[in-house]
Formats: C-alpha cells, structure tokens, sequence
C-alpha cells in the first residue's frame, strides 16, 4: 500500500495492482494507439529518410570543405596551411557548423511535429 498525497491536498492509498495498471495504460496508449498507429509509422519512416538525408549532406559538406582548404601531395603528406589561411578556415567553418546547427534544429523541430 501507498499513500499519495495530491497538490490540492487530498490524499489517497492505493496498492500495487494501481500502479500496474497504471503501467498497462501507458505501455497500452504508448505501443498500441500511438507508435502502431500507421500514420505515424509513414510519418515516421518519411522523417527517417529525410533525416538521414540531411546528416549524410551535412557529412558530404565538411569532407568537401576539408578537401578545399587542405592539399595533400604526392607522399600523402597534408600541407600545413598558412597564419591567413588559418583564419580564414575558421571563419568559414564556424559559417558551416551554424548552417549545421540549424539544420539539425530543422529536423529537432520536424521530429517533434510527428510526436517523436
């Protein structure tokens, strides 16, 4: 047995059966009218594609910005790049890693509109 005491001041007792119940009318709203529900399975796989998508893009986009700056000669040996280039590496990869940033907001805030 377990007393509960409720904000508004009331208290109840309630056995362990409650608590199991409990448990059954999530897992029940949870796995059987919410994740099973087919559209949001379409919902879901949709986003997945589109997900992965994105971060593969965004993967692509740093390999292709590294092979911009840095040259690697003939003995596989990655020039240095200068105190000038440098900077200006950083700047544009902060520039990058802010179109990254939000693109991953963009697919946080897809991923909560299908109830993820």
């Amino acid at each position: 047995m377990v007393r509960l005491n409720y904000t508004h001041g009331h208290t109840g007792i309630v056995d362990l059966k409650y608590f199991c119940d409990l448990d059954d009318g999530i897992d029940t709203s949870l796995c059987d009218w919410w994740l099973s529900d087919i559209d949001f399975f379409l919902d879901y796989e949709e986003f997945k594609e589109w997900q992965d998508v994105m971060e593969d893009s965004m993967t692509w986009n740093l390999i292709e910005f590294w092979e911009t700056w840095h040259d690697v000669d003939s003995d596989g040996a990655i020039k240095e790049l200068s105190a000038k280039e440098k900077l200006l590496y950083n700047k544009e990869k902060k520039k990058l890693l802010v179109e990254h940033e939000k693109k991953r907001a963009d697919i946080e805030a897809e991923a909560v509109k299908i109830g993820l």
